[in-house]
């Protein structure tokens, strides 16, 4: 959102579109949790830490502050009160999604898996009955010779 490294003035930009996502009459908190200032896996920008400061110093709303996500989500939950909506159930982990999305998708690649499994059987058996103990390398089980049927 602030770009990398992150600055004040990309923030400029980007800020009021992720906050539209806020502006609604269901949600009363005047706070809400800016994530993604930070790319994962990189080392820390020094810029992030002044980041709150410099924006500060430019602007008088919205007030930026830095929090643990403890703290802010109680933040938030004080605020919301009692209109917080109670939602009941699993949901189950958040990298099965694409499982719901598209369950045909997800029969199609099981079945793929169970296809290759077979496929890399009789490979195998026909190279030993063919006399070449060689695995043909077409059948290889990294994914990328997988191909999905189409009805």
């Amino acid at each position: 959102m602030f770009s990398v490294p992150p600055s004040v003035a990309n923030g400029h930009d980007s800020l009021p579109r992720f906050l539209q996502a806020f502006d609604r009459p269901e949600y009363k908190p005047h706070t809400v949790l800016l994530f993604g200032t930070q790319v994962g896996n990189t080392d820390l920008f020094p810029e992030q830490a002044e980041l709150a400061r410099e924006w500060k110093q430019s602007y008088a709303y919205p007030r930026m502050e830095y929090a643990g996500l403890p703290a802010a989500m109680e933040r938030i939950a004080c605020e919301m009160g009692d209109s917080i909506p109670v939602v009941r159930g699993d949901g189950g982990p958040y990298w099965e999604d694409g499982m719901l999305a598209n369950a045909r998708l997800t029969a199609l690649a099981r079945e793929s898996q169970q296809r290759i499994l077979s496929g890399e059987k009789f490979a195998t058996l026909s190279s030993f009955l063919a006399g070449s103990n060689q695995f043909p390398s077409r059948f290889s089980y990294d994914g990328r010779n997988t191909r999905q049927r189409r009805n």
